[in-house]
């Protein structure tokens, strides 16, 4: 699946979603975006954000807890929960590099966000 159909496919189907979109981790910049009229300052925001939290200087902590002595662990998936969204940023199985990003409703039901965003990841190698 191309980026610009995994960006589609997430917004249209995952519970609440008011963005998603797929995140280039080296640049910290969208590749494929589908949102409503959101302002373009927040999307480079949360573009940049997701390259931090899953390869910056501030996921380092994350990266290094749980982990043994000089190992270091990569993020799969994580899920910020903000008083009126939830963000999950999740890397992208088959490209090297990605990242999808989802903005959803906090009113909506994590565990139906975080299972469709995980069918799609999963699916997206195989379309």
């Amino acid at each position: 699946m191309d980026v610009e159909t995994l960006a589609s496919t997430a917004y249209s189907r995952v519970p609440g979603a008011r963005l998603a979109g797929v995140v280039d981790i080296t640049t910290g910049m969208f590749v494929a975006l589908e949102a409503g009229n959101l302002p373009q300052d927040e999307l480079d925001l949360l573009a940049v954000s997701a390259r931090e939290v899953l390869a910056g200087a501030s996921g380092a902590g994350l990266r290094r807890s749980f982990a043994s002595e000089n190992d270091l662990q990569q993020l799969k998936e994580v899920i910020v929960v903000g008083e009126k969204t939830t963000f999950v940023i999740c890397r992208a199985v088959h490209l090297e590099d990605t990242a999808i990003v989802v903005a959803c409703d906090k009113r909506e039901h994590l565990g139906l966000i975080t299972m469709t965003i995980a069918k799609i990841r999963d699916n997206a190698g195989s379309a």
